[in-house]
């Protein structure tokens, strides 16, 4: 997402792309020129847009290594002609160029200091079967934001998505906003601009209005952050890359707490493919048991040992349990808490 926000930068004069090799890579649909076009593109491709991501079926051009690129690059070879040929040659290389990577900064990670995640925050709510449920997502503070990504996935057997709406705290349209397949429970969200905003404490961004199709759960167990999907991010003006975060409270306040004051259970990522990290948080040193069901009630993994008070992280390696719906389940002397959890085909 970074690449499509270096483009705009440059097109509005913000950060010039001075490297020839830059002004190729930005240059997405070949046209000998960058234009807003080639960051839509990359939107889209984001988007899962199936048009825009034929255009990065070629996703390298390469030039000879002993020509010197010009600025502008336009009309360069891209090939090496050899006549005569009867053996080895050598001094024949190229270069190669990615097209859409135009930040060289990420090759060296010391370049960077990420900030604190952008931090999206959701009223957690029982649902009913039959409610119209609209959410509201508002973001903690951050400042200097000029883009992000991040898809959200949903149980489609709890939820229907009907609409999203735009808040206001943001320039965002219902464009920034796209479901690729309408049989999966998928929403992606790609919004950038040239110049950073700042987002005050509880700043309302967007809205989703779901219908509730079946009640008996937490919003929070059939809605997520869909990183395996799209991965999250959010960029500063200085494309400086950070996480972002999606999280469940009940709004009292612009920092939620959790609406159980004992025991605390969330799963990373959800859904997975082999594996995946649970979260688990103790009021008191107890004895703590992790199990796995399927959705006929049958146990496929556990694990059971003693914890000190606070919070705890558990590996989940289970690449031989079958794909689909799974619950996993945190048992304590305090209660049961189950959360829904994905497998996904590799």
């Amino acid at each position: 997402m970074a690449d499509a926000t270096a483009i705009q930068q440059h097109l509005t004069g913000y950060a010039p792309i001075s490297s020839p090799y830059k002004q190729v890579a930005a240059d997405v649909n070949n046209s000998n020129s960058i234009s807003t076009l080639d960051a839509l593109i990359i939107k889209q491709a984001l988007l899962g847009n199936p048009t825009a991501l034929n255009l990065f079926a070629n996703s390298w051009r390469f030039v000879p290594a002993a020509y010197t690129l010009p600025l502008p690059p336009w009309g360069f070879p891209e090939k090496i002609d050899l006549t005569g040929v009867g053996g080895s040659v050598s001094g024949q290389d190229f270069r190669g160029i990615k097209i859409g990577d135009v930040i060289d900064s990420y090759a060296d990670p010391s370049n960077l200091i990420a900030p604190s995640p952008l931090v999206l925050r959701a009223e957690d709510v029982a649902l009913e079967a039959g409610q119209e449920l609209p959410v509201t997502f508002r973001a903690d503070q951050f400042t200097d934001l000029v883009a992000w990504q991040f898809s959200l996935g949903f149980d489609r057997d709890y939820l229907a998505l009907e609409a999203v709406e735009p808040l206001g705290e943001l320039p965002l349209t219902e464009d920034n906003f796209a479901r690729p397949d309408q049989a999966d429970g998928e929403l992606r969200s790609v919004w950038s601009q040239a110049e950073g905003i700042a987002l005050g404490e509880a700043s309302q961004v967007f809205q989703l209005k779901f219908k509730v199709l079946e009640g008996g759960v937490k919003l929070r167990d059939v809605l997520w952050l869909d990183e395996e999907t799209l991965p999250a991010y959010a960029y500063t003006s200085g494309l400086i890359e950070s996480d972002v975060k999606l999280q469940f409270g009940t709004l009292t306040g612009v920092h939620p707490e959790s609406e159980d004051p004992t025991c605390q259970l969330g799963i990373y990522p959800n859904p997975f493919v082999d594996k995946t990290t649970v979260a688990f948080e103790l009021p008191e040193a107890c004895t703590a048991r992790l199990r796995v069901r399927d959705t006929n009630g049958r146990e496929l993994y556990q694990s059971s040992r003693f914890y000190p008070a606070g919070s705890h992280q558990e590996e989940l390696i289970l690449n031989d349990l079958p794909s689909g719906a799974l619950y996993c389940e945190l048992v304590t002397p305090f209660g049961v808490l189950t959360k829904k959890m994905v497998k996904m085909k590799k």
